[in-house]
């Protein structure tokens, strides 16, 4: 009936979904977190971050908040330390 590319792209997003779910379960930063991660500890501000990725200055925020979670950091001094000493795991 011509559904097979509709049953593709859900398939495609339901898989999207579960790993992002593991790996906030697993505290490993998904690869948007780690990019948001590794600008921060570069200096950028959260606008230069959205401009950077073409995302707005939310999402940064939300990346940002997720990463603290799974981290256990409070600040971003704690967060460049932690990426400058090569402490974190991006999920596949």
């Amino acid at each position: 009936m011509g559904a097979s590319a509709w049953a593709r792209r859900c398939a495609d997003e339901l898989e999207r979904i579960k790993g992002r779910r593991a790996s906030d379960q697993s505290g490993e930063l998904s690869p948007s977190e780690h990019q948001v991660a590794e600008l921060v500890a570069a200096g950028r501000t959260n606008a230069e971050i959205a401009a950077a990725l073409f995302v707005s200055v939310r999402t940064v925020e939300s990346h940002l908040t997720r990463t603290y979670r799974k981290l256990g950091v409070r600040s971003r001094t704690e967060l460049t330390a932690r990426v400058n000493a090569g402490g974190l795991t991006v999920a596949p």
